[in-house]
């Protein structure tokens, strides 16, 4: 490969850094402006609640005012004294203490005014008066009306909310009035960094930061969970105009031509909607900052690297060199230990194959060794029965000999094909298993043996047939085997007696046999079934019983457990999977 000229790498340095530039910034950037996009939405959802909290406690104040004083015996006694305006205002006005900076207008039951709790005599509002009137009609006694109107002279918005006055009887007396001015809440919202206003249940503007924006509607906003305005809608008898926002995605607008994010909800217990627009300038400017000074860092570290380049690439030569020559020692010793390692694996393998060997023909010893006894025995014991027949002169039919050489044929039998469950299994028969039935016919194959030897055998199950899939006789040849042994192992003992316990626990079976001989001890599950493993005398069994049965356990994807009982004897358990009619649990 060609190395470039010195000449020609600060030239590509600077290929590189202009294309990192070009690469990095605009992510950058628009990392930027997302994370603080989201930070300005959340910022804006905060406030439009802590906004929202302001205009529900006026309207909630106004309307419970308005009920409270319309409960109180002194409103009920001045409606009932008939007099005239001017001597009620000083009695209306002891009644406004409760209204801060508010003002509570009387009505008579024709809704008539009275008076209200203000000392300007400046006329009260038509709408309240018309209001009045229409109360009775419109709403039942004891119900509460409220609206916005907007002061003639200051334009200043005031909330009102009206309440019958009752006497004791329940006939109407008269209307409170209760006049909550909105205006200090509405200067308090007035800030460059946001824009907040109110629409009614016609998308009218009614409460705003900029007051230049009341009366108008918000067409341009395209929201199925904004009130639209409706067509015809009125505002102080003029036609409303669209306020210049429109809808640029689902949180954003663009609102007097400039981009805002945008958020907005339903104000409870009214059908007002309150919206918050937040500049998109402040995060477009924030994004901008953090991308240059991104750049100015990148910048910063070219420089710092150009300085120091001779310096490192100088140290990376002389290290290189070093790790060369390090390299070149540690190719050699690894050589030298691959070698070693090549060897010892041999070697290893070697050992591997010869003791695959002595155990193969260990194996095929102790096979051969146990074959010879165990046929060995009666082989011999046939030749002497042959042989004392044919000095008797007798015949085999004729003699009691025949029926011990059958004898010894079946156990010659036996031994042949326990050692062809291990050259060559037969496939299982699957089919469904009831285990007090399999237990009952091993019982009954060996009902000699367990008279002979004077055992008492119990069987505790419950009275619900247990059932398993498997092979009817593999499953009875396990439990001949167990059965076997327990009876085998009671033979110098006292007290003869096997219990066989049948449980079902949850998914599961378990048979237990529990003996009364001298137990395990010592001994292993492993050990006890292990092929060819015998605790009997010579001539007793080849020890492939337990083994065998172990495999078809396995099998039945089951498994043995075997344990010393406290005091004397043991226990063989059998745990098999419980059968359903979708086959296996467990």
């Amino acid at each position: 490969m060609a190395t470039p000229n010195i000449d020609e790498k600060p030239v590509l340095r600077k290929a590189t850094l202009v294309l990192a530039l070009a690469l990095v910034m605009p992510l950058v950037f628009l990392f930027t402006y997302s994370n603080w996009k989201q930070l300005s939405l959340n910022d804006a959802v905060q406030r439009l609640t802590l906004y929202e909290r302001s205009v529900q406690n006026e309207v909630e104040k106004a309307r419970s005012l308005s009920f409270h004083i319309g409960k109180q015996a002194n409103i009920v006694n001045i409606l009932q004294s008939g007099r005239s305006a001017v001597a009620l205002r000083e009695d209306i006005r002891r009644l406004s203490a409760p209204v801060d900076g508010g003002d509570i207008y009387l009505f008579d039951k024709m809704g008539q005014f009275l008076g209200k709790s203000s000392r300007s005599d400046e006329p009260q509002p038509a709408q309240i008066e018309e209001t009045a009137r229409n109360y009775f009609s419109a709403f039942a006694a004891g119900a509460t009306y409220s609206f916005l109107e907007f002061d003639a002279e200051t334009g200043d918005p005031c909330y009102f909310s009206l309440t019958a006055v009752t006497d004791l009887n329940g006939s109407v007396l008269g209307v409170v009035a209760i006049a909550l001015p909105l205006g200090t809440l509405e200067k308090s919202w007035a800030h460059p960094s946001q824009k907040i206003f109110v629409t009614d249940e016609n998308g009218v503007v009614v409460l705003s930061s900029d007051p230049d924006w009341r009366g108008q509607n918000i067409s341009g906003i395209q929201d199925a969970s904004v009130v639209a305005p409706s067509d015809g809608n009125l505002w102080h008898g003029e036609p409303t105009e669209a306020l210049p926002i429109v809808n640029a995605r689902s949180e954003e607008v663009k609102f007097f031509g400039q981009r805002h994010f945008y958020v907005h909800d339903r104000i409870d217990g009214q059908r007002w909607d309150i919206h918050y627009l937040v500049p998109d300038d402040i995060v477009h400017g924030t994004a901008i900052a953090y991308t240059l000074l991104a750049m100015a860092f990148v910048l910063m570290i070219w420089v710092v690297l150009n300085q120091n380049n001779a310096r490192l690439v100088t140290e990376q030569l002389k290290r290189k060199q070093r790790d060369l020559l390090l390299f070149q020692s540690l190719n050699t010793k690894l050589e030298s230990e691959i070698n070693e390692r090549n060897a010892a694996e041999k070697e290893l393998k070697d050992a591997q194959h010869q003791l695959e060997r002595a155990n193969k023909l260990a194996a095929l010893g102790q096979l051969a060794s146990s074959v010879t006894h165990e046929l060995g025995q009666p082989i011999t014991a046939i030749r002497s029965y042959l042989t004392a027949v044919e000095i008797s002169g007798g015949t085999l039919e004729n003699s009691n000999t025949l029926p011990k050489l059958q004898s010894l044929a079946e156990r010659m039998q036996k031994i042949l094909e326990e050692l062809k469950f291990f050259a060559r299994p037969a496939p299982i028969k699957l089919e469904n298993i009831e285990v007090g039935r399999s237990l009952t016919a091993s019982l009954d194959l060996l009902r000699p043996n367990i008279v002979n030897a004077d055992v008492t055998v119990r069987v505790t199950q419950d009275k619900s047939p247990k059932c398993v899939c498997g092979d009817r006789t593999r499953l009875e040849q396990v439990f001949t085997n167990i059965i076997r042994n327990a009876i085998d192992v009671m033979a110098e003992t006292d007290h003869r007696e096997l219990e066989i316990q049948v449980e079902a626990q949850s998914n599961r079976i378990l048979i237990r046999f529990m003996d009364q001989g001298p137990g395990f001890g010592d001994i292993s599950l492993d050990t006890l079934t292990e092929p060819f493993y015998t605790t009997r005398a010579s001539g007793n069994g080849m020890g492939l019983g337990l083994a065998i049965t172990a495999e078809i356990v396995k099998e039945h994807r089951g498994y043995l457990m075997a344990l010393n009982r406290e005091g004397r004897g043991a226990v063989m358990a059998v745990s098999l999977p419980l059968y359903v009619s979708e086959g296996y649990h467990g």
